[in-house]
């Protein structure tokens, strides 16, 4: 029994994957995410049961498709093993627990967002504002058991779950703001976007399920992220200095490592400021 529990949330975690990609796939061009069924987007044929099975019909297949022979994109079966493993190890860091049932959604959420912002730099409405009001569920739950490196979030009351709303969508909304009225200086052919509403409602929905403390970490952590990839891809000539970049999808990251390390890595922070004296 010890064996098959850790068996079944990777199966779970690669199943949700599948649905994960048609997630991805589907709502930046506005489709049903339900029907029609799952089919080739270069030649449209229906793909049957027997080669809708999580990563091991991209392998059997050669990671082709059947009818037209066409490549399947890496992506699919990234996110299906990525999305295997984070819902193991959640099991194996939360156990059978009441955390474990909320965050997984969560979690799950966040490679949604991560992978369709990297491809189209967009966050969509429809998993951030569900994921908003979902998050309530964590002050409402009351004091869940403590999270070994996140006590933080085991402890949210409806003030922690508000500030961190509110920070997180605040704090992101004004940088925008400034950013935005900075640019009316410049011609327009010269204006560059900066960031979106779509990182404010996402910085929203993870203050209400982080608490306060947790989304500053994610919001930090993620433009440090998110300033390495980017000087990085400067140094190597890849994009130049106004190349867009998908925050949203270091936020994501920066987010789940606030989930699984914020506790440790405030109580670090706190040690080494002088904070905790």
């Amino acid at each position: 029994m010890s064996v098959l529990v850790p068996v079944f949330f990777l199966a779970l975690g690669a199943i949700i994957g599948s649905f994960l990609n048609v997630v991805i796939y589907r709502l930046p061009r506005r489709e049903s995410v339900v029907f029609p069924a799952s089919s080739c987007p270069h030649c449209r044929a229906r793909i049957p049961p027997y080669d809708n099975v999580p990563v091991l019909s991209f392998l059997v297949l050669g990671g082709r498709c059947r009818a037209c022979k066409a490549k399947i994109s890496m992506r699919y079966p990234l996110v299906e093993s990525l999305n295997a493993l984070l819902t193991l190890g959640l099991y194996l860091y939360l156990g059978l627990s009441v955390p474990l049932a909320v965050y997984l959604p969560f979690t799950w959420a966040l490679v949604a967002l991560a992978f369709i912002d990297a491809e189209h730099q967009i966050l969509p409405d429809r998993i951030t504002l569900p994921g908003l009001g979902c998050s309530v569920l964590v002050p409402v739950l009351g004091r869940m058991p403590e999270l070994p490196w996140s006590p933080h979030v085991s402890r949210l009351s409806f003030v922690d779950w508000a500030l961190g709303v509110a920070l997180g969508a605040g704090i992101p909304y004004l940088v925008a703001v400034g950013y935005r009225l900075s640019q009316l200086r410049k011609p327009a052919s010269e204006r560059v976007d900066g960031m979106g509403m779509g990182d404010v409602k996402m910085l929203a929905m993870v203050g209400g399920f982080l608490g306060w403390k947790l989304v500053l970490l994610t919001i930090f952590a993620g433009s440090v992220l998110g300033s390495v990839w980017g000087l990085g891809g400067v140094a190597l000539s890849r994009y130049g200095m106004k190349h867009a970049l998908p925050f949203g999808t270091f936020l994501a990251l920066a987010a789940f490592l606030s989930l699984t390390s914020g506790g440790w890595l405030l109580g670090w922070y706190a040690g080494i400021s002088g904070f905790s004296r």
